[in-house]
């Protein structure tokens, strides 16, 4: 990373420190763009050069984890999409853990908004959209295979992430990823691991 990376890596996360600082002392709603650019001593411009809403700031790093979740999924080991997705959010985990105490930090002012936690949906629905697309990429059951499960899939992470989150972080995440991929794959595997059928492909084309 250059100088000029390093900086704007830093200013991001001084006004990301700002706005959880700001969340935290007076509630999401409570608090505006220009109180957290004030915060961090920059321009209301400059905070929308960063973040595009307030809501932003409360997920930072978030394009960042989907960058490398799609990395992951086009380099993870696995014979099969529904193995290298495991394996991806398996690595992702590993970084999630090293970074418990902002995960859990944020996640209490995302339960704490009702704002913030349907933001979140919406930023998960980019994760479920990639995934979709790289289960879809390799096999032959048409689109609306792939969106179920990668419905299912972001749903085991959501779980997963959950109880980690219940339990402070205590909780072995990737055990809990494990288990719960676990649970998932004798009925997401089979569409990968045979042949397709004349049924397969009159399967509704949504999605």
């Amino acid at each position: 990373m250059g100088l000029r990376e390093r900086k704007k890596a830093q200013t991001r996360d001084v006004l990301a420190e700002a706005a959880m600082r700001l969340f935290e002392a007076r509630g999401f709603d409570a608090t505006t763009a220009d109180d957290i650019a004030a915060a961090a001593d920059v321009s209301r411009r400059t905070f929308f050069r960063y973040f595009g809403a307030k809501e932003d700031a409360a997920f930072p790093l978030r394009a960042e984890r989907l960058a490398r979740f799609e990395h992951m999924l086009e380099s993870a080991a696995g014979a099969t999409p529904f193995e290298r997705a495991r394996e991806a959010f398996l690595a992702l985990a590993e970084e999630y853990v090293a970074d418990r105490a902002s995960l859990l930090r944020q996640s209490r002012v995302v339960e704490a908004s009702p704002a913030l936690t349907a933001h979140e949906l919406k930023l998960d629905r980019a994760w479920e959209d990639r995934l979709a697309r790289a289960l879809g990429d390799e096999i032959d059951p048409p689109p609306f295979a792939a969106r179920v499960a990668a419905g299912a899939v972001i749903g085991a992470i959501r779980a997963s992430l959950r109880a980690w989150f219940d339990t402070a972080g205590a909780a072995d995440l990737t055990t809990l990823g494990r288990e719960a991929f676990g649970l998932l794959a004798a009925g997401l595997e089979r569409p990968w691991a045979r042949p397709s059928t004349t049924d397969d492909r009159a399967r509704p084309q949504g999605g």
